[in-house]
């Protein structure tokens, strides 16, 4: 039967969450993932920062990893620099709401 209450869902998706954690180990499920997450660059990359690039799967295997840990580090570059310009933005953004409160 499923459940239709929220209530019932979130206390369902707690019960399952508890007993994930209990039986396995968070630092290992994050591993696997992060891994799997490198590794999908393997293939190419393609995001609305990035342009598409896409890697040979003819190349020999040593330089499909090498480009792939290439393009991981781009694409982690470009999210600091979004990051760091969209700080810098909102940080003029509550200067300039500041001053025009105490102006006001």
């Amino acid at each position: 039967m499923p459940a239709r209450d929220p209530e019932e869902r979130r206390a369902i998706a707690a019960i399952a969450a508890l007993s994930r954690s209990a039986t396995e180990s968070g630092a290992d499920r994050m591993a696997a993932a992060n891994r799997a997450y490198r590794e999908s660059f393997n293939s190419g990359h393609s995001c609305a920062l990035c342009k598409q690039v896409a890697i040979d799967p003819a190349l020999p295997a040593e330089e499909i990893a090498r480009r792939g840990e290439a393009l991981y580090r781009l694409h982690m570059r470009r999210l600091a620099l979004r990051r760091s310009q969209n700080r810098r933005q909102a940080d003029e953004l509550a200067e300039l709401e500041a001053a025009s409160v105490a102006g006001a």
